[in-house]
């Protein structure tokens, strides 16, 4: 389903595509699927989505990947921009 949705946004509208590829790398990491969802997010890399959400979407998933590989992940951008508590 989600290789249908991307070749119909690669025409349409490519830079919804990281979104779609976030969504991928997700259901990958719940799925244990950790080298498949390590290449589903440098594909949403590559990509130019939407750049509040995949930012926000690429950092959390990144992180994920990290702590289910017992490494740690940051991303200098939003260690920077979080508030307290956050």
């Amino acid at each position: 389903l989600y290789a249908q949705s991307l070749a119909l946004l690669e025409p349409r509208d490519p830079g919804d595509c990281s979104r779609t590829l976030c969504y991928v790398a997700h259901a990958r990491l719940r799925a244990g699927r950790l080298d498949q969802a390590e290449q589903a997010l440098a594909e949403a890399r590559r990509s130019q989505g939407p750049e509040m959400y995949s930012r926000l979407m690429y950092a959390f998933l990144q992180a994920d990947l990290a702590r289910r590989r017992g490494m740690a992940w940051s991303d200098e951008r939003m260690e920077r921009e979080a508030g307290p508590g956050e």
